[in-house]
């Protein structure tokens, strides 16, 4: 009889135990890791620190920026500027043989080259490829102005070596990852991401050729790439540090 009133008993406990085994782990794991948003904040800081430290980066309130866009297949490169205004204001001119391209963004509005020498205004995925751009140039600033969102995403090796990952939403379905260097805490490459119902699109920039400017370092050579494929490499000659720029920079 005791038998028989011990085993339903017994049962019970035995068809729990998972969730008595688990509370000690899950106990230990919360007191020995910290919140993925305490990781994500503290390689933050250190990427800040990597590029010149928060008290120099918050000095900066734009730059400007003198290259080439270099091409293959016989073809001449291309002269390129670069005016960015944080957190959302950015200018691209490239000289392509015989017609020049232009490309603005003012914060929610931009334009871009059309017909002739017209600029007409950017919409739908033109527009979001834009704001992709001025993401892009916006680091490692964006990863300060939007820190209380930014998390640890899946980590990336390449070259043996294990590079990190910040993923910061944009909203709207954009989305830019990061991937930090773990030896120098340099930005490695980027990959910004447009999730629309009828498309998927990533863009990929690699970074290299670090050099300081006024106390801030900047790459000074970007390898691009367009789902994949990949696109062209950027030179840059000259970068200038707060020059002077008005809203009508940025607009047409």
């Amino acid at each position: 009889a005791e038998l028989s009133d011990a085993r339903p008993r017994w049962e019970t406990i035995m068809n729990a135990r998972p969730l008595f085994f688990l509370v000690p782990i899950l106990i230990a794991l919360a007191i020995t890791r910290p919140a993925a948003a305490d990781d994500a904040g503290t390689l933050i800081d250190a990427v800040l620190s990597a590029y010149g430290g928060w008290a120099r980066l918050s000095t900066v309130t734009g730059y400007r920026v003198e290259g080439k866009i270099l091409t293959g297949h016989q073809e001449a490169d291309k002269p390129t500027l670069r005016l960015f205004a944080r957190p959302s204001r950015l200018k691209i001119v490239i000289e392509h043989p015989g017609r020049t391209e232009v490309r603005l963004l003012d914060g929610a509005k931009g334009w871009r080259s059309g017909p002739g020498r017209t600029l007409v205004e950017a919409e739908g995925v033109m527009l979001d490829s834009m704001v992709l751009q001025a993401a892009r140039a916006n680091l490692p600033w964006i990863l300060a102005e939007r820190r209380s969102v930014v998390k640890l995403g899946d980590p990336f090796v390449v070259m043996g070596r294990s590079l990190a990952s910040l993923v910061v939403p944009l909203g709207e379905g954009l989305t830019l990852t990061a991937f930090v260097d773990p030896a120098t805490h340099l930005i490695d490459r980027v990959i910004t991401q447009l999730d629309r119902p009828a498309m998927t699109t990533g863009f990929e920039a690699r970074f290299s050729d670090f050099r300081e400017v006024e106390g801030v370092r900047f790459p000074f050579r970007e390898e691009n790439f367009a789902s994949g494929a990949h696109t062209a490499s950027t030179q840059i000659l000259k970068l200038t540090l707060n020059p002077k720029l008005t809203e009508t920079d940025f607009r047409p």
